[in-house]
């Protein structure tokens, strides 16, 4: 994983290091993670184009030679995946920042409970797009990143996986599949049915829509706790 931090005060940089380091017994996948530092944005671009893009940026918004919120369009522009956390003393940008899709706004001097939780959003978003989901049925192995998985679905012994993608036929029982994607944002909607609440649209009176339009059956007795933990699901998502 690698972190960059943009901002013309480098002090920031070894205060965002340094408490993320309060993570690494809980994030294992932090103690190999690679700090990246850019003074200025200009800087952090020219590091994207000649090397890649960080997984996760700490981003100042005025500084000496670039805007913060430029260098976050041209970012997300190109780059649907990368987390980007404003880091600045000018509260009057926390309105544009929902325009580049920001995971958060965090004031300066930054306070270390809004931090945690920043962080801690940060770290299962992150998870939650790169994690992949083994498949198997008969002959045939498969990887499919969880994130692009719409609903499961249990048929005649076996389960559908439908994808943004298409579908895939696999071996297993849906209890097991729940038990595996439920850490990842996914609802138990109906005894044969599992589906990714990042891909909701609307709840209906027995359905759910999800954002291709299609309807999934939802058993009206699992209605309202499945409501509860979307409203969950949909707070932590608040910024």
């Amino acid at each position: 994983m690698r972190i960059a931090v943009c901002d013309d005060d480098r002090a920031v940089f070894e205060q965002i290091r340094g408490w993320t380091g309060a993570y690494y017994t809980e994030y294992s996948l932090l103690a190999q993670a690679r700090y990246l530092y850019f003074s200025d944005g200009l800087r952090l671009l020219q590091y994207v184009e000649k090397e890649s893009v960080p997984d996760l940026v700490f981003l100042d918004i005025e500084m000496m030679f670039s805007n913060g919120m430029d260098v976050a369009r041209q970012l997300r522009e190109r780059f649907a995946d990368v987390i980007i956390i404003f880091v600045s003393s000018h509260r009057e940008y926390v309105f544009d920042a929902f325009r580049c899709e920001a995971l958060h706004f965090l004031v300066k001097p930054i306070d270390r409970t809004d931090f945690d939780d920043c962080f801690a959003r940060a770290m299962h978003k992150f998870t939650v797009t790169h994690s992949t989901l083994p498949l198997k049925w008969k002959f045939e192995r498969a990887n499919i990143a969880v994130k692009d998985v719409l609903y499961v679905e249990a048929y005649r012994g076996h389960l559908i996986v439908h994808t943004v993608q298409g579908t895939e036929d696999v071996i297993g029982k849906l209890k097991d599949m729940f038990a595996f994607l439920q850490p990842h944002g996914f609802l138990r909607i109906h005894h044969g049915y599992i589906v990714n609440m990042q891909h909701i649209r609307r709840f209906n009176s027995d359905s759910v829509t999800l954002c291709n339009g299609e309807d999934v059956q939802m058993s009206v007795r699992k209605r309202n706790d499945a409501l509860q933990v979307y409203d969950r699901f949909l707070q932590k998502r608040k910024w």
